[in-house]
């Protein structure tokens, strides 16, 4: 398919996107400086992202394992 941007840092940089397991949200590092960025989320369709975390947080966002229903 066609790449589509999900994200727009602005002044940070996003890196490190994992896909959920059910294929339907993005997780991603936002770095804004030295020892200062935040986790969020994203759907893989594009739209509106949601801030997950303070400053500091882990820079490796990941999913837990998904269970059956």
């Amino acid at each position: 398919g066609i790449p589509t941007v999900l994200t727009s840092g602005g002044e940070g940089l996003d890196f490190g996107p994992r896909v959920s397991p059910n294929g339907a949200t993005v997780v991603f590092y936002r770095i804004h400086g030295i020892g200062a960025g935040t986790v969020w989320t994203v759907s893989t369709l594009g739209g509106t992202q949601t801030q997950l975390t303070a400053s500091g947080a882990d820079y490796r966002p990941a999913w837990l394992p998904a269970t059956a229903p």
